[in-house]
């Protein structure tokens, strides 16, 4: 039982938050940029809506779930550790009201009923950013860059076209311009396999 304890101690460190969702360099050729993204149009077809960003974080470490608001034609940055952000148009009274009592939960990686609830009673959009931070070395860009825009926003729809698509994602297996719960996923595959090794290791030391 005693000699189990080295792996099952190595196990739990690999499947720790910390371990799990580590920064992953990024691949030979490749070289790391910020994101940004904008909406355009959506002022112009209601002035009495807006678009909120959730989940959405500027983090380059720890993951974080956050939310901001992504005003009418303005750039909109993403961390590197961003969860996938979401498109959500809400009118913009209700919105200021509700930040005005809302208290985000305290560790900033969970999730946030009450702001869930806020935002089920608008509209998610259908598309929505998808953030890449790595570039090929030779591109001269000094960040990726989508825009949206808006064709339809009201209390029940948001509908958005892509005018530019994300370009020079990675050429080969590295998750550096991947969203945490893609990070999470090549993770959980990489350990899996170690913690198969280490129980095949165990097994033939208390068999020797």
């Amino acid at each position: 039982m005693f000699r189990s304890l080295p792996a099952l101690a190595l196990a739990l460190a690999l499947f720790s938050p910390a371990f799990a969702r580590a920064d992953v360099p990024p691949p030979d050729g490749q070289r790391r940029v910020s994101y940004r993204f904008r909406v355009d149009g959506v002022a112009k077809l209601s002035p009495d809506h807006i678009i909120v960003v959730y989940p959405w974080s500027l983090s380059n470490g720890a993951p974080t779930r956050e939310q901001t608001v992504a005003p009418d034609g303005e750039w909109v940055s993403v961390g590197r550790r961003s969860y996938r952000p979401e498109l959500h148009v809400v009118r913009k009274a209700d919105y200021e009201e509700f930040v005005k009592t809302h208290v985000a939960p305290e560790g900033r990686e969970q999730d946030d009923p009450a702001l869930d609830a806020f935002l089920s009673k608008g509209a998610k959009c259908n598309l929505g950013p998808m953030p890449n931070h790595t570039i090929s070395e030779d591109d001269p860009r000094s960040a990726v860059e989508e825009i949206f825009v808006a064709q339809t926003i009201s209390d029940t729809s948001c509908v958005l076209t892509r005018v530019n698509t994300r370009a020079n994602a990675p050429k080969s297996g590295g998750c550096a311009g991947c969203t945490t719960s893609d990070n999470q996923v090549a993770s959980g595959i990489g350990l899996a396999g170690l913690l198969f090794g280490l129980g095949v290791l165990v097994r033939r030391r208390r068999r020797g």
